[in-house]
């Protein structure tokens, strides 16, 4: 692995990313683990450790959000092809029809982002504003990455499950998995594990600017422990787009649960669901939680079977599964600490994914 940490360390030194923490599972032990950078850098400077949490951006809505989901398809709660018009009032004829499959595949035509607080904090007042988002293409006909998606998902995932969102998931998932560095909105007492993100939210301010000509609040001091991603901080922690914080181990042993044979969560036809691909129709293949091998331009190693699948995070997160080789790696980086770095590394994914994979006797 030097010939990885080596790579790893010069693009910290490039200020490509501050830190990051690694970690690969194969089957359901942890066989590869290392870290790097500092955490934080500012208003204190904390080196990255393996047990560093990350705000794991996106990749909230494959871990909570679409295993929720699984779960509830697996138990008979929930139907993918149900229209939103069984879940809302309201609604205008085109978005009575889009369907759960349709939210989790990014195939609503749900315009991408917006930042839905912008009138008044709230989870309920957020799902309003989610509820009335444009449409930016025919709902099923091309897939548009979409955190509003996601966050009308939370709603339904609630109505269905009859809890709230978050105990849903700490009971249905992250308690029977037994995972100690899990959370939505942290306990203070565990803030200097936590690696931070951007100094205020100016990013978000001038993309919903620039955008939308919305003035939004402004949030002070540098962001740590709580979520980066605006919508779902004030939802109060998260809105089913964003919010979960946690370590590479544990985003490695909740990514083992779409192996069979290892899942204790899951049955077969659930993770079927999560390498299945429901747009065929579009460029970008996607599952109810993952983006396949299969798409156009993916951000995975071009070794890797094609039944592959990975998500990334805003914050510069990423994990990718290979069921072939009952192999997952997961990579958390921080690439907002104390602003917001652009591009988003996709090669330093794609670098990790292919040096694993031809590294590791799988």
């Amino acid at each position: 692995m030097k010939d990885l940490k080596n790579f790893l360390k010069q693009k910290i030194n490039e200020g490509r990313i501050t830190a990051y923490s690694l970690s690969v599972f194969k089957k359901d032990e942890e066989i590869v683990s290392f870290s790097d950078g500092f955490a934080v850098l500012d208003p204190v400077k904390i080196k990255a450790k393996d047990n560093t949490i990350y705000d794991i951006a996106s990749i909230t809505k494959t871990v909570a959000t679409s295993f929720l989901a699984g779960l509830l398809v697996q138990k008979g709660d929930l139907e993918l092809n149900t229209p939103l018009k069984f879940y809302f009032d309201n609604l205008p004829e085109p978005k009575r029809k889009i369907t759960v499959l349709q939210l989790l595949t990014h195939s609503s035509g749900i315009i991408s982002w917006k930042p839905l607080y912008y009138n008044k904090p709230g989870f309920d007042n957020i799902l309003k504003e989610a509820l009335m988002a444009e449409l930016v293409t025919k709902p099923g006909t091309s897939v548009n990455y979409s955190c509003i998606n996601y966050v009308i998902l939370k709603a339904i995932i609630e109505k269905v499950g009859g809890e709230s969102y978050e105990n849903l998931f700490y009971s249905l998932i992250r308690d029977k998995l037994n995972l100690k560095d899990t959370y939505f909105s942290p306990p203070e007492k565990m803030k200097d594990r936590i690696s931070a993100t951007e100094k205020g939210n100016k990013y978000e301010r001038l993309k919903a600017e620039k955008l939308f000509g919305l003035k939004i609040p402004e949030r002070k001091g540098v962001i740590w422990g709580r979520v980066h991603d605006g919508n779902s901080f004030f939802s109060g922690g998260t809105a089913g787009n964003a919010g979960l914080f946690s370590t590479a181990k544990d985003v490695g042993i909740l990514g083992a649960q779409l192996l069979e044979g290892i899942s204790t969560i899951f049955k077969p036809e659930a993770i079927e669901l999560f390498f299945k691909n429901f747009t065929p129709f579009s460029k970008t293949h996607r599952s109810i939680g993952l983006i396949l091998k299969t798409s156009e331009e993916a951000v995975l190693s071009p070794d890797f079977p094609e039944k592959s699948g990975y998500h990334n995070g805003f914050t510069g997160t990423s994990f990718a599964i290979v069921p072939e080789e009952e192999l997952v790696i997961v990579f958390l980086s921080n690439r907002v600490h104390t602003y917001v770095r652009e591009p988003m590394p996709k090669d330093i994914f794609n670098f990790v994914h292919t040096y694993i994979y031809r590294n590791i006797n799988v």
